[in-house]
């Protein structure tokens, strides 16, 4: 699995002050200014495979991390555990693990959502955020229908199992146009399901987590500047008009879209978000300095 074999990318383990040891991957000069990426629903370090090594080469140190109960992190099943406010604890453990006081925090999907709220509830700690194609900004397809499952198939004790060609089936859905994806992509995003764990703890944030879209003004308390980041043909986080995303972001955003590009926006079409990323980090940090 990812890091293996790529030089720059370096991968440990490191434990939480609540006891869970989680996975992350490293890159970068150890004292270029921090950066935090936290994946989506189901995702994991690799997620970010094509984003580490430029934003490292370009000075900064990147840190990606498997969130508890994905990757080849702990899977524990408390429910208790993946609660919007633990996960929100668990981001500032992760900081903690690391050793960043301070972070840009890097989030997709759901994990955009989450990085966003972190920033609200610890702004001491989040420097700038960068949210791609998060959950929050806009309305999910068909999420009544998938959060009624999940809410069925534990209540029936019904087995919870991934096949490769679901995982195969959910890349095609969620791609759009600027990229594709490989059989290794397949592999890595299924590889999680060795772990009987992994799927009842995807079920359970399926329950738990917040998946509608926040109300207006929903992330006024994000005080930092912030990037978000969109796949104009995302299938999925259909962020609406202009002026309706407009009501959403943060008070201090830069709105960028990535033509043709799906709700991997990063994964599939990472030139152009690499530049973004680098382009606002170096204008947050002149603002910083003036």
């Amino acid at each position: 699995m990812y890091p293996l074999g790529t030089g720059s990318v370096r991968a440990r383990f490191v434990q939480l002050r609540s006891g869970v040891s989680v996975r992350v991957a490293e890159c970068g000069p150890p004292d270029g200014k921090p950066i935090l990426c936290v994946p989506g629903w189901g995702g994991s370090i690799y997620g970010y495979r094509r984003n580490l090594p430029t934003l490292g080469a370009a000075g900064h140190r990147v840190v990606a991390v498997d969130m508890p109960g994905h990757g080849l992190s702990d899977k524990p099943l408390e429910a208790d555990r993946y609660t919007w406010s633990a996960l929100i604890t668990q981001v500032g453990e992760i900081m903690d693990a690391v050793e960043m006081d301070t972070a840009t925090l890097i989030g997709q999907s759901m994990a955009g959502h989450l990085v966003l709220s972190v920033a609200q509830d610890k702004p001491a700690r989040v420097s700038a955020v960068v949210a791609i194609n998060a959950t929050g900004l806009g309305s999910i397809s068909g999420i009544g229908i998938i959060q009624l499952m999940a809410r069925v198939l534990p209540a029936l004790h019904l087995p919870i199992t991934t096949r490769r060609f679901m995982v195969k089936r959910i890349l095609s859905g969620i791609y759009g146009t600027r990229g594709t994806f490989t059989d290794r992509d397949v592999d890595e995003y299924w590889a999680p399901s060795q772990f009987p764990e992994w799927g009842r703890v995807l079920v359970t944030l399926l329950r738990v987590a917040p998946w509608g879209c926040v109300a207006p003004g929903g992330f006024a308390g994000v005080s930092q500047p912030t990037l978000v980041l969109l796949g104009s043909s995302d299938p999925l986080v259909r962020v609406g008009s202009a002026a309706a995303l407009q009501s959403r972001v943060p008070p201090r955003s830069t709105v960028v879209r990535v033509e043709g590009a799906g709700h991997l926006v990063n994964e599939e079409a990472p030139e152009p978000v690499n530049e973004a990323i680098l382009a606002f980090l170096a204008e947050s940090s002149a603002e910083g300095r003036a």
